[in-house]
């Protein structure tokens, strides 16, 4: 009965969010082909559908890959609508300033690009083949949309990619100094993109986040809003002091988000 229901929400959510309803029977279908599976391989079948914001109206083209995770990632994302972001943002200013920190193939970017349609978005990602992707996905909406190669880390330098079973977990080794991939702090993005300030920081980072918040906090100042999912078995609560010092308060996830949220007072 709960995989019925979960087709079924499936279906709807395939309904609500392209252009057309045979996007939507070839979205479902990919998405059954996903579950069908039970798999997720690094090198798979790639498929292009027309998404369309329900909100909006706005419409783009999304190429996803069936096995690899990226359907499990759009579920949350654009289904669940998991990066929705609390009234108190969105109404200061309609041009928000959005970091996508882990952007993977761009299902973050793209929503926050089509919900929020005057918002700024850079999204940030180290693989070169969810990079590509990444690069394609958010490329309708270059006015608005930067997308920036490299790993997000406590120093600037660089990295290594570590092997990954999922295309949704890669990671980064930061203590080889001669790495495969650059290595930037978010003060060095921000400062790049001549930003300063950024509304709104999404961080899904496979567990750099914890190295990121033992590192310099400058970057703090700059920022509104925290969306934070964090890996590992240390609990977020620990990071308390340190947020506290630059005004901000930290809540937990909610039952379908798991993004744990730190805002800014004042």
């Amino acid at each position: 009965m709960g995989k019925l229901r979960t087709l079924l929400k499936e279906f709807v959510g395939c309904l609500r969010w392209t252009s057309r309803n045979v996007e939507a029977l070839r979205l479902f279908a990919a998405l059954l082909r996903f579950h069908l599976a039970k798999k997720t391989a690094r090198h798979d079948v790639l498929t292009c559908v027309q998404m369309k914001n329900p909100t909006s109206g706005l419409s783009w083209q999304m190429q996803i890959r069936i096995f690899s995770g990226d359907l499990f990632i759009l579920t949350e994302v654009f289904f669940d609508e998991c990066y929705r972001l609390p009234p108190v943002i969105t109404h200061i200013h309609p041009q928000l300033r959005l970091l996508d920190l882990g952007g993977n193939i761009g299902l973050t970017a793209c929503y926050f690009l089509t919900t929020y349609p005057e918002a700024e978005v850079c999204s940030v990602e180290p693989d070169p083949e969810n990079f590509s992707l990444l690069h394609q996905n958010i490329s309708p909406f270059s006015a608005r949309a930067t997308a920036i190669r490299a790993a997000v880390g406590p120093h600037a330098g660089r990295g290594s990619l570590r092997p990954a079973t999922a295309a949704h977990s890669i990671s980064v080794d930061f203590s080889t100094h001669h790495g495969d991939v650059e290595v930037l702090t978010i003060g060095d993005i921000l400062d790049l993109l001549s930003w300063d300030y950024v509304d709104v920081v999404k961080m899904d980072v496979e567990g750099s986040e914890w190295e990121i918040f033992n590192g310099p906090l400058n970057w703090l100042q700059r920022t509104k809003l925290l969306l934070v999912e964090f890996h590992g078995a240390c609990p977020p609560y620990t990071l308390e002091p340190k947020l506290s010092k630059y005004g901000f308060t930290l809540h937990s996830p909610g039952a379908l988000s798991g993004q744990w949220l730190a805002m800014r007072s004042g």
